[in-house]
């Protein structure tokens, strides 16, 4: 069921469609706001309250996504985000060893040719990620084992 992402009641839908492209956002009857502004705004402005971290913006990624709640396993923009984070920590990682002085880097990591050095980094990289994905899955699947779970009792701002 669709989520206010203002105070996380929950709403019948998210939108009235009166027609194709003529549409009307629900109303939450608890808090009197629009239940997700999110649905009309673009993929832009999106990323960039994402940058604000802005609660609202990760509550619509994470409960009012289209096919959210049937899906299972890692969906197609959680790995393109890994893919992403992954080379961003490469970069970062190299930038840190060559910006350190011969006496500083490790041995086998100076001695090796570029292309060596970016496969060790990489490979650094893709374990570490992996790892901190999966435990973060598996305390998810420990805490809450249920979806909704998850939803009541690590994303609620409930105060009642």
């Amino acid at each position: 069921m669709p989520t206010c992402i203002e105070c996380d009641a929950a709403v019948p839908s998210l939108y009235t469609e009166y027609s194709k492209g003529n549409i009307r956002l629900t109303q939450c009857s608890r808090c009197h706001h629009f239940a997700d502004r999110y649905v009309e705004h673009d993929a832009v402005l999106i990323f960039i309250d994402m940058m604000l971290h802005k609660p609202q913006v990760y509550r619509h990624l994470l409960f009012n996504t289209p096919n959210f709640h049937n899906q299972r396993g890692v969906t197609a923009g959680v790995l393109n985000l890994a893919i992403l984070l992954i080379l961003f920590d490469v970069y970062i990682k190299w930038f840190r060893l060559e910006k350190m002085t011969v006496d500083e880097q490790p041995t086998f990591f100076y001695n090796q040719t570029f292309y060596v050095q970016y496969l060790c980094i990489l490979l650094m990289s893709i374990v570490e990620f992996a790892s901190f994905y999966l435990g973060i899955q598996w305390v998810i699947r420990l805490i809450c084992p249920d979806k909704t779970m998850i939803k009541t009792s690590l994303w609620s701002t409930d105060q009642e």
